[in-house]
């Protein structure tokens, strides 16, 4: 087996370079870092405790949900040595294999390369989209909260000020954002190295309901923009805090 160098390490690259061909069987021949992200994080969750490249695939949980700096690392060093091309507009940034390098092995197969096909393979037929990527992963979350507040309650906040502020008409109602806060509310989490941050979510909550329920609400574009800023900064916040509190995913 390679080198464990998390940052040059063949045994990843040729995890990423089987998760992007597969993926690209699937009709994705572009696909995005956080795509890559979650497929690998699954599979890898699949993986023996033995298996070498589980442990090589180190991820953390962070903002968007389990990151890894070495698949980051790896993909930047495959792009280096043009077996991945990269390409970039001003909102997006997506990768593709080579096609003269999709079927060249950066490794020889064996065992542990041989799992990491198959979990990869299981992962991408179940999960196919990033939308579904995404969602099984945040089941593996420490807290619930990343589902209710980031990929639930957030999200539909955001969409609904910006409609506001832009004077268009929202696929979400107030009522819409109100039922997802309650959600948000009722999950957080318990633990006491939370506690601080938990008044103040709590607070935003209850200035939140009081601005949603006011029938002047959509003209306050101050407020809006203000509020919408908050859901953002708020979310920061915990997730620096769980970096601190959760160490690398085994």
């Amino acid at each position: 087996m390679p080198d464990n160098d998390q940052y040059g390490n063949p045994a990843i690259q040729e995890a990423i370079r089987i998760a992007m061909q597969r993926l690209s069987k699937n009709g994705k021949i572009r696909v995005t870092k956080k795509h890559m992200l979650k497929v690998l994080f699954l599979a890898k969750e699949r993986l023996p405790d033995d298996n070498r490249i589980k442990h090589d695939l180190a991820y953390y949980w962070y903002k968007e949900g389990p990151y890894s700096e070495a698949v980051y690392a790896n993909l930047e060093q495959m792009v280096k040595n043009d077996i991945v091309s990269v390409h970039k507009t001003h909102n997006s940034e997506t990768y593709r294999l080579v096609p003269e390098q999709a079927l060249r092995p950066i490794v020889p197969d064996d065992e542990e390369i041989d799992a990491v096909k198959k979990e990869i393979s299981q992962v991408i037929k179940q999960y196919s989209s990033v939308h579904a990527a995404v969602r099984r992963t945040y089941k593996e979350a420490p807290f619930k909260w990343y589902t209710t507040y980031n990929l639930e309650f957030r999200p539909k906040l955001e969409s609904h000020f910006g409609d506001m502020l832009a004077k268009r008409k929202s696929r979400y109602s107030s009522q819409d954002i109100l039922e997802r806060l309650d959600d948000a509310v009722l999950n957080y989490t318990t633990v006491p190295e939370f506690l601080e941050h938990r008044m103040i979510f709590m607070d935003y909550a209850k200035m939140l309901n009081a601005f949603l329920r006011w029938d002047l609400y959509p003209t306050r574009h101050d407020l809006l923009k203000m509020l919408r800023a908050m859901c953002g900064d708020i979310w920061d916040v915990v997730l620096l805090q769980t970096r601190l509190m959760v160490v690398d995913i085994p």
